[in-house]
């Protein structure tokens, strides 16, 4: 706030709806203002996924906008960067993920009218199923992956390495 022009300034960064109350105090008489500010997502800069298998709770794959992956093996443990999701050949996946700003921001997830994400594979023998809002890819060969999520506009991709057997 600029006392000098009451001009109230600065940088959102946490996109949401704000409600808050201004009160002034000049030559001892006060005056309230009710203000409400809107913060949307700024432009989409990738997309934040999420990877995990089928019907268990872990491991799970965190892939940030810019593809690095973080993997946690189990509900409550830490999670540390990988370099990749590993996999063994006909290993299924479920593959889900929203776009978001340079702070993280969703800019529209599908429960606000937003589309669904997409995986593919630059593997064509890779499967792909969707189901509600999320896809199921089951991985095909044994050598490395790369799979791209796409929604709004927006992209990340990233490698899943397959070994021939168990991982």
């Amino acid at each position: 706030m600029n006392t000098n022009t009451g001009v109230l300034s600065g940088t959102g960064v946490e996109s949401g709806i704000w409600d808050f109350q201004v009160v002034a105090l000049r030559d001892g008489v006060e005056a309230h203002a009710y203000v409400q500010l809107t913060v949307v997502p700024g432009a989409a800069v990738g997309v934040r996924t999420y990877v995990s298998q089928p019907n268990t709770t872990a491991p799970i794959w965190y892939i940030a906008p810019n593809g690095v992956v973080r993997q946690r093996l189990t509900p409550t443990s830490k999670a540390t960067v990988v370099k990749t999701v590993p996999a063994v050949r006909l290993e299924q996946f479920v593959v889900s993920g929203v776009a978001v700003d340079a702070e993280g921001n969703v800019i529209k997830a599908p429960d606000e009218g937003g589309d669904v994400s997409t995986v593919t594979s630059n593997v064509t023998s890779d499967h792909v199923t969707r189901t509600g809002a999320e896809d199921t890819i089951t991985i095909s060969g044994a050598w490395s992956h790369r799979l791209t999520v796409t929604q709004e506009h927006a992209h990340t991709s990233f490698t899943v390495s397959v070994a021939h057997g168990a991982h």
